[in-house]
């Protein structure tokens, strides 16, 4: 018994001290997990390279249509329909015209039509939300001068006419860029002081975001003015030059209809006026055509008449000398100014007056109208 129980107790003592042993390294397995479980995260390693490209996706679905024009070119249509009726007459050159406006200055309409007689000065931009139809009549008065004390207004024009030499004027690459012209557009003739006359034709530009009609018997009209003469008793006259025709630019974004007449013709020069029975006066030269430029989404359609015509010479006064002073040189704009009539320089032989050139009758294409006008 006693031998068993020694055993027993040093057996006892063996386990314990295994238990406490086993104790041991299982506390210490438990104390290697918490560190892993609770140690800190190490810095983030560097990027992997990128992986192949997936494959493409469906098309989305097509968003709403852009706005036609974000340019505002052709108005917003707040000033309401601007209407000149059959029989009646607007002059806009005048206070009781202009107070007769649906909207003040504002121009920019949602509609113009024109039955009876619109008259302009030069210069005037009219915009339309919607549609422009004219049947009746539009005159746009004459812009550029000569006042006979100076040199003539060139308008637009290379050169300004002289006492002898027709203005200088654009070829059609430079007039087709005329979109906005200011006031001062086809270029005057050249006169002497007791001349008069020859002033260049105006502008006008007619802005739609629909249509332009010009129908048949209607009329828009920029022309230059003719040069005149006084024809004084006991006066040497030469002859003013005639006046450049003026510049119209009409643009839609829908159709764009001539079936009526535009014309933006040179003036006529004046004849010269020998009334002292001494040297002889020179006719005046005619007066070049000026430009007409149709723009619009659509090819324009033209069953009317586009006339840029030049104006015709004036006769010269031969004298009793032999030597005839040299008449005004016509203005340019959309073609050279015609030269005046009489001897050009001592010992030349006497010359006759020269009609001004054609001018230009334009037509661009284009699909958004307006971004021609953003550069002018």
């Amino acid at each position: 018994m006693s031998v068993c129980i020694f055993k027993k107790r040093r057996f006892r003592k063996k386990i314990v001290v295994r238990r406490k042993a086993g104790c041991a390294v299982k506390r210490k397995a438990r104390k290697v997990r918490i560190v892993r479980l609770r140690g800190l995260r190490g810095p983030a390693g560097p990027q992997g390279p990128a992986g192949l490209p997936g494959p493409q996706g469906p098309q989305g679905v097509q968003g709403p249509p852009g706005s036609e024009s974000d340019t505002g070119l052709f108005g917003d249509g707040s000033a309401g329909l601007l209407h000149v009726p059959v029989g009646q007459t607007l002059d806009l050159n005048t206070l009781a015209g202009l107070a007769a406006l649906p909207a003040g200055f504002n121009l920019q309409f949602s509609e113009i039509r024109i039955e009876g007689t619109l008259i302009l000065p030069s210069g005037i931009v009219l915009q339309a939300s919607g549609n422009i139809l004219i049947t009746g009549a539009v005159h746009v008065l004459a812009g550029g001068a000569d006042s006979g004390n100076g040199s003539p207004n060139p308008g637009v024009s290379i050169a300004e006419a002289g006492p002898f030499s027709g203005g200088i004027g654009l070829g059609p690459l430079q007039a087709s860029q005329i979109t906005l012209p200011k006031a001062a557009a086809g270029g005057a003739g050249s006169r002497v002081l007791l001349g008069g006359g020859g002033e260049g034709g105006g502008a006008l530009v007619l802005l739609a975001g629909g249509a332009i009609h010009i129908g048949a018997g209607a009329l828009v009209a920029a022309n230059g003015n003719d040069g005149t003469n006084p024809q004084l008793a006991g006066a040497g006259i030469a002859g003013s030059g005639g006046g450049a025709g003026g510049i119209i630019v009409m643009a839609a974004r829908g159709p764009l209809t001539v079936d009526g007449t535009i014309t933006a013709n040179g003036g006529r020069g004046a004849d010269g006026w020998d009334g002292d029975g001494g040297d002889g006066e020179g006719g005046g030269g005619g007066g070049s055509g000026g430009i007409v430029h149709l723009i619009s989404v659509h090819a324009p359609v033209v069953a009317g008449t586009l006339q840029v015509n030049g104006g015709t010479g004036g006769g010269n006064a031969p004298g009793v000398t032999g030597i005839v002073t040299a008449g005004g040189g016509g203005g340019a704009c959309g073609g050279n100014g015609g030269n005046g009539g009489g001897t050009p320089a001592p010992g030349l032989p006497v010359a006759a007056s020269q009609p001004g050139q054609i001018g230009q009758a334009l037509q661009t294409v284009t699909p958004t109208p307006e971004h021609l006008f953003l550069i002018s």
